[in-house]
């Protein structure tokens, strides 16, 4: 038992460095299994197709989806068939007779289907789910990361007055959210103080409660 899980750690020490893991990316799951381009009946239908079918492994990281071709009788290497973003992918399903595991990915603007079948320590179903779960979690940290990245605006009086015109939104007074007053809309500046309460009110805070009629702001 010890010598085969040494094997298996070496193993998966071989794979992960022939994968060439991104800054940043972590190693999440590796899986022995074949893959397929095309299906038998497209394979036979198309006499000058060549190889369709890979042994190797499946490896799943944080941000990816992998086959790494084993190569080699005695000495074992690998090398990368196919690497797909995990954001690409569009479906996973469990299919066919034999039950392969059929994944769709987006690329160049094409559907691109790969199969994949012969796994062993794990079903299909349970790789199914390991994808979609990995890929989740992916999508989710991209479109944070998107929101971050978004143009933060320093507002001041002088641009909410202008982008509310361009809306067709004429305004001259604004109500103090603390004392509820009306003040007069500023020109220029970032805060204006009410003359009741003395409290500032912010350019962004009335820019935050108007965002809904500014709708040409992200």
């Amino acid at each position: 038992m010890r010598e085969a899980k040494e094997q298996a750690d070496a193993r998966e020490r071989a794979v992960t460095t022939s994968l060439l893991l991104r800054p940043g990316e972590a190693f999440q799951k590796l899986w022995r299994a074949s893959m397929q381009t095309k299906t038998l009946l497209a394979t036979l239908a198309d006499e000058k197709s060549g190889k369709t079918i890979w042994l190797g492994f499946l490896a799943l990281t944080d941000r990816r989806l992998a086959f790494l071709e084993e190569v080699g009788l005695f000495t074992k290497t690998y090398r990368v068939k196919e690497s797909i973003d995990l954001e690409n992918l569009i479906n996973i399903s469990v299919q066919g007779v034999s039950k392969k595991l059929y994944v769709t990915y987006q690329a160049g603007g094409n559907s691109v289907e790969r199969m994949f079948g012969g796994t062993s320590g794990s079903t299909l179903l349970e790789i199914q789910s390991e994808i979609q779960e990995t890929r989740a979690a992916r999508v989710n940290i991209i479109e944070h990361e998107k929101k971050q990245a978004r143009v933060q605006y320093v507002l001041d009086f002088s641009f909410l007055k202008d982008q509310m015109e361009k809306g067709g939104i004429m305004v001259s007074t604004i109500r103090c959210p603390n004392y509820g007053g009306t003040l007069a809309l500023p020109s220029t500046g970032v805060s204006v103080r009410c003359g009741h309460c003395q409290s500032d009110v912010v350019a962004q805070d009335i820019f935050e409660r108007m965002r809904g009629l500014l709708g040409n702001l992200p």
